[in-house]
């Protein structure tokens, strides 16, 4: 069975990642196939499992199909926002298997106007059942857990830790000053929320403005920018480190889906040393104003912040030290504690299904 740290442990558990639901099988338009490198399986189901992968005690599945033969008592998947998804649901607890969906988007309201199609009203049904049949669900904040409350009463907060040592630090090894973007499609309208200001500021200051990701949104065609494509993210901590950004903006629409988000930009960037400017809204409120960064609302905030970052290196190196220390102590995957939690979770949702 295994153990770790404090004594043994009943509980034998399966991460699954569905690596066969495509587009055309799932009636899910849009689905992204689910491969084990994904940030979003790395950051929900590998990585805050790690060591209890090295006990033994989990076990990272991936198939190309159903899973089979699993002897496990709980298994912790996500996506699973279809009907034949639903039957998975429904047959790991006939099996007498418990089943914990992780969430980390709110999908379920308004989605921006990019991923609709994804989440129409069908889909948003399916993914209502889904939720209301689970054991339990994970997620990533407290606002989100709120909506999930109105599905399941079973449900925990597990943010986004980090493993510290899998970051570089910027080196800084370049002549102007780079500020930096990087997200997926998803974030577009986010990023076009503060083009116009960043042209402002780039008027004033000559820097080099790099956008990494993006999808195909042809950004550079709206405010001039190096582009860099998005790559598969076994290769994501290496391209971090080489694009030496000295600040990073992080800019969030005003929307639900937004204050739904997790603060895992702030924490990459903490673990490079990086100072931050970011909107005041949601999940960036957790940053720390004028100590690792600053929290903007108006056009003018944005404009003064850069600006004094752009100018001012000393600063830049403060606000990094202090990221980076905030990052070593409370954002680490292996900070005391953090596994007994997750069994405590675990064996919970058990003792739920012997009572």
């Amino acid at each position: 069975l295994g153990s770790c740290g404090r004594g043994r442990t009943t509980v034998k558990i399966d991460l699954w990642i569905n690596n066969g639901w495509e587009e055309g099988k799932t009636g899910l338009v849009g689905t992204y196939p689910y491969t084990p490198d994904a940030a979003v399986f790395f950051y929900r189901l590998d990585l805050p499992h790690r060591l209890l992968i090295e006990e033994g005690i989990a076990r990272l599945r991936v198939t190309a199909g159903e899973l089979e033969n699993t002897d496990a008592d709980v298994v912790i998947t996500r996506g699973l926002w279809a009907d034949e998804h639903l039957a998975f649901v429904q047959q790991m607890q006939r099996e007498g298997r418990r089943v914990n969906l992780d969430v980390d988007d709110y999908v379920m309201g308004r989605v921006p106007v990019h991923v609709r199609a994804w989440y129409n009203q069908e889909h948003q049904k399916q993914i209502a059942d889904c939720l209301r049949q689970a054991d339990a669900l994970t997620t990533t904040n407290a606002r989100l857990a709120k909506h999930l409350l109105e599905y399941n009463e079973n449900v925990e907060i597990f943010p986004n830790y980090i493993d510290v040592k899998t970051f570089i630090r910027a080196r800084h090894n370049h002549s102007k000053v780079r500020v930096g973007w990087s997200g997926g499609a998803s974030h577009r309208e986010d990023l076009l929320s503060i083009v116009q200001t960043l042209r402002r500021v780039f008027e004033k200051h000559e820097v080099d403005f790099v956008v990494f990701g993006l999808g195909d949104f042809p950004i550079e065609k709206i405010i001039p920018c190096h582009r860099i494509k998005g790559v598969n993210f076994h290769q994501y901590f290496d391209t971090l480190a080489e694009l030496e950004f000295d600040i990073i903006v992080a800019p969030l629409a005003d929307t639900e889906f937004n204050w739904c988000k997790s603060d895992l930009r702030l924490r990459e960037a903490a673990a490079q040393g990086i100072p931050v400017v970011c909107s005041d809204i949601g999940p960036y409120q957790t940053l720390r104003q004028g100590i690792e960064g600053f929290k903007c609302s108006h056009p003018k905030e944005w404009i003064q912040a850069l600006s004094q970052l752009i100018k001012d290196s000393r600063l830049r190196q403060q606000m990094g030290d202090a990221a980076l220390e905030r990052a070593e102590v409370e954002y680490h995957i292996y900070r005391p504690g953090l596994i007994e939690e997750r069994l405590g979770f675990y064996e919970n949702i058990l003792m739920r299904k012997a009572a």
